[in-house]
């Protein structure tokens, strides 16, 4: 670009010089070399309007190239946004991912928790369970034994009662005999007496 703006300079200052020197010479010359002068002036200005157009038609092509290069530039651009795109993407993906499987972990560890928790709760409800039965079978033996317990001692407390109405039924039976004896006695030294009494009473008569 810069030697075409250089070439279409120099062609305007030699289009300019051609001018001047053909305007100095105007006077002087006849009318075929003015006329001369006249062509040469023209070709001049065709030369300059010629490098004029190079010089345009360079720099449509520079910016042409440098619309080309900047749809490049903005391609490549566009290109990287889209693999930038597409890595955090894939990045997000990735992050899903993770974070999928660390909450399927957490819920695995969680079912796991609460399956040994219902296992820990069935263990001691059966423990419970047992406890319950030995506890409502040491209880049973304990109120058989103290059953049994009672009923022997409400055995030994009818025997002894028994034999208290024993003794006291001997008791009264052996009061009773003595009474009887004593009452014989007395009637025996009653009648003895009423003998005497007789037997003396016989006598006096």
């Amino acid at each position: 670009e810069a030697l075409a703006v250089g070439a279409e300079a120099a062609a305007k200052a030699r289009a300019a010089k051609e001018a001047g020197r053909v305007k100095r010479a105007a006077s002087k010359m006849p009318a075929a070399e003015r006329r001369a002068e006249v062509a040469a002036e023209a070709r001049a200005e065709r030369e300059a309007a010629a490098a004029k157009a190079a010089a345009d038609r360079s720099r449509a092509a520079k910016t042409a190239e440098a619309r080309a290069e900047a749809a490049s530039e903005a391609a490549r651009a566009r290109e990287a946004l889209a693999v930038d795109a597409k890595a955090a993407a894939e990045a997000r993906v990735a992050k899903e991912a993770v974070a999928e499987a660390r909450a399927k972990a957490a819920r695995d560890a969680a079912q796991a928790k609460a399956a040994a928790a219902q296992r820990t709760a069935a263990v001691a409800e059966a423990r419970a369970a047992r406890e319950v039965v030995a506890a409502k079978s040491a209880a049973n033996r304990t109120a058989a034994v103290a059953r049994r317990a009672e009923e022997s001692a409400e055995a030994r407390a009818a025997r002894e009662a028994l034999a208290v109405k024993v003794a006291a039924d001997e008791s009264r039976a052996a009061k009773s005999a003595e009474v009887r004896a004593e009452a014989a006695r007395e009637a025996g030294q009653t009648r003895a007496a009423t003998a005497e009494r007789a037997e003396a009473a016989a006598e006096a008569r």
